[in-house]
């Protein structure tokens, strides 16, 4: 199977017992199938409120917090075999 066929399974973490699960899933049918494991932890930046205008929201520290979330998912994982990528 080339890259352009290659079975991927895409898996939202955000650190949740839920996400978890659904990665031990998504590891397990990656593995199955011989495919890809595609990770993503999306984030936002918080709503804004009356008064809260003035405010410096720093997009590399909710990218930072995000990877960590990421790398803490991963680390009770076996990942052997899987080609992982994240985002």
């Amino acid at each position: 199977m080339n890259e352009e066929h290659t079975f991927r399974v895409v898996v939202g973490v955000d650190g949740s017992p839920q996400s978890l699960l659904a990665l031990e899933w998504a590891v397990t049918e990656a593995r199955l199938r011989h495919g890809q494991l595609r990770v993503v932890t999306g984030w936002q930046f918080p709503a804004a409120a009356v008064g809260m205008e003035g405010l410096r929201w720093e997009l590399e520290s909710f990218q930072r917090v995000a990877r960590q979330i990421q790398a803490r998912a991963l680390k009770g994982v076996d990942l052997e075999g899987i080609a992982v990528s994240r985002e």
